[in-house]
């Protein structure tokens, strides 16, 4: 869970033209540092998620609530790059890395189904339910904690700066 750390030097920019997408789905006010006296919305297992373990493979803290929702806001640019909402989480995946996140994404919901005894008459829709499509547009990309995920957000905090 969210440990409190602190007030950070850095803001979510709702003015950035990349940041749009995200605003529509998600709303227009309340973006600020982290607080750990704030209901966010959000399964507190996923705020660990982005907040502690994608964090931590990043150069900066990221951490930031945007639009009551923790995120992960690159600081330079103040542009979001992973989200959580509800019992969801989001990550922005540019070019090159959208097909092999597919992939990805393909690959652990395969395995995922054999181990669940998913029937084969349900592959395709269950599949398709795990395929990454976000909901709020390109280039959002549902989360699903795979293995290299942090990898991922590593690259997502590389393009957004």
């Amino acid at each position: 869970m969210y440990d409190g750390i602190g007030i950070m030097n850095k803001m979510f920019d709702p003015s950035e033209s990349r940041n749009n997408e995200l605003l529509v789905d998600v709303g227009r006010r309340g973006h600020f540092p982290p607080s750990e006296r704030m209901d966010l919305g959000t399964h507190y297992d996923l705020i660990d998620h982005l907040w502690q373990h994608c964090n931590a493979r990043l150069e900066q803290d990221c951490r930031w609530i945007v639009a009551f929702r923790p995120a992960l806001v690159q600081p330079t640019t103040g542009v979001a790059f992973a989200i959580a909402i509800g019992t969801n989480y989001f990550i922005r995946i540019l070019e090159p890395y959208r097909k092999q996140y597919a992939a990805d994404l393909r690959q652990k919901a395969f395995a995922d189904a054999q181990r669940l005894g998913v029937e084969q008459d349900s592959l395709d829709s269950y599949l398709e339910r795990r395929s990454g499509n976000s909901g709020i547009g390109p280039p959002w990309a549902t989360g699903w904690f795979l293995p290299n995920e942090a990898d991922y957000i590593l690259h997502a905090y590389e393009q957004c700066g």
